[in-house]
């Protein structure tokens, strides 16, 4: 279970108890709170230095932090805390709801590149082009680079903190067709979807032009296309991704181990490699092995020899997260149908649940990409609806044993 003390502004005591009475029951975090002071003009410096000790003891006790900042707020006492959070590798969760962000992206959108030079800055980098544009405790700057085909990101800071990315890259198909940023993008991105503001809206025409916008996804991770249309000709076109910067973080963690090396799927066993020969079609003798001499590896094993299966590779997973303080639970997936089995890892970072799918035999579509929930419960409503039965297995998968909580289904 993990556990966040929670730290804000004492004129939002009431918001804070509420936000950690959700944590218990929604998330099931255990929840440290500070101590609630209606007058701290009644306290001596002694009292509120008591407060102070224990209140960081609670830190210390703690996975990370919860800052409750309403409306953006983070005080002079907060910031301290996030400093020392910070100082002693602890994560830091900010009550940033989507809608405060939203808000701001939609006055950040509109008034830097789809208006002109007012918000232009510049260049941070050696020619690139530049916006920046502040409100309270948000920052938004977008740097790209190039014309007629271009690419760049755009972050959003919280309290000088990276919290949300895009990175984009597209242009003009033609020479011809460069009028279209001024007649037809800058005044597609200045009616930005109000509910998801990524880019432009789903689709806006003037005269000849026509603009679509397409996205798959949230705030949180998403990826988009964005086109332009002359008399039905396909003339520009865009393509974005991006999301919460913690998640990124944490995925391409994971990514630049499993994805990037390329693991093979089979296991290693006595100084001995195994792999299936697909060939001639299911190789019974290679899954024979897995029900009779397969026992699940080290991490380390895993990593060095670069082959596993779903179970070895869940556990380099999990390895890597514990060292990064990042909770995490394995899942077994048993599909009743065909009496399949496959094993999966969720964590969570910024209050989600992360799906990365890394585990060399599965399906190519989900290979390497992340599926972000709010909640456990939508991750087994999702794989129940597809015929399967989701198993807390966090416990029972240990390397070096037999991996019974699937043999039991499987013989």
């Amino acid at each position: 279970m993990k556990t966040y003390t929670i730290c804000g502004s004492m004129k939002f005591a009431e918001e804070m108890k509420h936000i950690a009475n959700q944590l218990r029951s929604e998330k099931g975090y255990n929840v440290f709170e500070c101590v609630y002071v209606e007058d701290i003009s009644k306290l001596t410096a002694a009292d509120i230095k008591k407060l102070q000790d224990e209140h960081y003891k609670k830190i210390d006790n703690s996975d990370g932090i919860y800052v409750v900042n309403i409306n953006g707020y983070i005080g002079k006492s907060v910031k301290k805390e996030i400093e020392y959070a910070k100082k002693n590798n602890k994560e830091i969760v900010y009550y940033v709801n989507d809608i405060n962000l939203i808000e701001f992206l939609i006055k950040a959108k509109i008034s830097t590149y789809a208006d002109g030079i007012k918000y232009k800055v510049p260049s941070t980098k050696p020619n690139s082009v530049d916006y920046h544009y502040a409100e309270d405790n948000y920052i938004y700057h977008d740097t790209y680079f190039g014309s007629k085909d271009f690419y760049g990101e755009e972050i959003v800071y919280f309290d000088n903190f990276p919290i949300w990315h895009m990175e984009y890259k597209g242009g003009v198909l033609n020479d011809e067709s460069i009028d279209v940023y001024a007649k037809v993008l800058k005044p597609a991105l200045k009616n930005v979807n109000s509910k998801l503001p990524l880019r432009g809206p789903k689709e806006f025409i003037d005269d000849d032009y026509k603009y679509t916008f397409e996205t798959i996804g949230d705030l949180d991770s998403f990826k988009g296309i964005e086109r332009i249309y002359k008399k039905d000709k396909l003339v520009y076109e865009l393509i974005c991704s991006g999301g919460n910067m913690e998640i990124k973080r944490v995925c391409d963690l994971l990514r630049k181990e499993l994805y990037n090396n390329n693991y093979g799927y089979g296991f290693y066993c006595n100084g001995k490699k195994y792999k299936p020969n697909m060939n001639n079609g299911f190789d019974n003798e290679f899954y024979n092995l897995l029900l009779t001499i397969y026992k699940v590896q080290d991490p380390i094993d895993t990593m060095r020899e670069k082959i596993g299966t779903c179970n070895d590779v869940v556990l380099v997973m999990k390895k890597i997260l514990d060292e990064e303080k990042i909770v995490s639970k394995i899942w077994l997936l048993h599909k009743k149908v065909n009496n399949k089995v496959h094993t999966i890892l969720t964590f969570n970072v910024s209050d989600k649940i992360v799906y990365l799918e890394l585990t060399p035999q599965s399906n190519k579509p989900y290979y390497g990409k992340e599926i972000i929930y709010n909640k456990e419960d939508e991750l087994k409503k999702e794989f129940q609806n597809q015929g399967y039965d989701v198993i807390d297995i966090t416990n029972d998968i240990a390397s070096g044993e037999y991996p019974e909580f699937s043999l039991k289904l499987l013989k």
